[in-house]
């Protein structure tokens, strides 16, 4: 999805924000990939 969104970007001259309208950074996607995967890792893996 950041691929598409990248790509979307630069078809139309403008810049990936994130939540707070700053600017979408490396960190920023690492952030948000870590969120995903603490809430993948609460609420869809199976309880043990």
């Amino acid at each position: 999805m950041v691929a598409a969104a990248r790509k979307l970007a630069s078809e139309l001259n403008g810049e990936l924000k994130d939540d707070q309208r700053n600017t979408m950074t490396a960190q920023t996607i690492e952030h948000y990939r870590q969120r995903i995967v603490e809430f993948e890792r609460k609420h869809i893996m199976p309880k043990r």
